[in-house]
């Protein structure tokens, strides 16, 4: 696939704590692909300090700190303070990533719940936009998201997964819906018709990398491993997630820039 000329793209949720041998090449390739800014969320306590090390020292990278729905269990029992004292120490961190997931962690399911509702707590506390997973536990989610007392604001539905019918029921609780390589293969057609169904105003982007690598024609020529996904892909997702919905990439790319501006108003530089 061609070089995109989309410039000055942000990846609104990937890993990059889990490219311990070459961050740098990655992070170059991504800059050559045009992605300026990284939104690097940790899973559980033992990333945390990996993650803040590198927002410290990758000045376009925003961390965020959280417990991973697939990591409730075993955790030391202070882990809910050590994450206030980590979002405290770093106004210009998101919480997450948090959530739900009754795919893969079915058996832990009323942990999980409570894990997450203490973490949208603590993310309303102290005014932060959430990073929430969500797979197979919408009605759930719904649930929770509702019954809050006051929303944390923003929220973001990393990998959208639930159908278009159900999304509106999220964007009246201010949710953004962001999408990436699993959601533009081509038999994913639930996704395309959550992608079609997202406000303008509410879409974002990322590659969830090093995982949902996209199909091969929606990846960088320039990535070595075209089985690990990385960021230097998210011009190509774009270009793809523009196509799905039917609108020219250039304008999308400018109201995804906004979208995210957006987003992130309520963090300190």
């Amino acid at each position: 696939m061609t070089k995109t000329r989309q410039q000055n793209l942000t990846d609104c949720h990937l890993h990059l704590q889990a490219f311990t041998d070459d961050l740098d090449a990655v992070l170059d390739r991504a800059r050559a692909a045009g992605v300026s800014r990284y939104i690097c969320n940790a899973t559980q306590p033992s990333d945390w300090p990996a993650v803040k090390q590198l927002a410290a020292t990758h000045p376009d990278m925003i961390p965020a700190f959280g417990l991973h729905p697939h990591f409730v269990t075993d955790q030391p029992e202070n882990w809910l303070d050590r994450l206030e004292q980590y979002l405290t120490a770093t106004p210009s961190a998101a919480v997450g990533e948090i959530g739900l997931d009754r795919h893969f962690t079915r058996e832990t399911f009323q942990a999980q719940r409570t894990a997450f509702i203490a973490q949208l707590d603590l993310a309303r506390k102290l005014d932060r936009p959430a990073m929430i997973h969500c797979l197979r536990a919408d009605g759930p989610m719904i649930d929770i998201l509702t019954d809050q007392p006051k929303q944390p604001r923003p929220i973001l539905m990393h990998a959208y997964s639930a159908s278009a019918e159900m999304l509106p029921r999220f964007a009246r609780l201010a949710a953004y819906f962001s999408f990436g390589g699993a959601a533009i293969r081509q038999n994913a057609k639930n996704a395309h018709h959550a992608l079609t169904a997202v406000p303008d105003d509410r879409l974002l982007i990322e590659t969830d990398s090093p995982d949902m690598t996209p199909p091969k024609k929606y990846q960088s020529a320039d990535i070595p491993n075209p089985d690990r996904n990385e960021p230097a892909n998210l011009p190509h997702i774009l270009t793809r997630i523009a196509e799905i919905r039917n609108t020219d990439p250039e304008k999308l790319t400018e109201q995804i820039a906004r979208n995210t501006e957006k987003f992130l108003a309520s963090l300190k530089p």
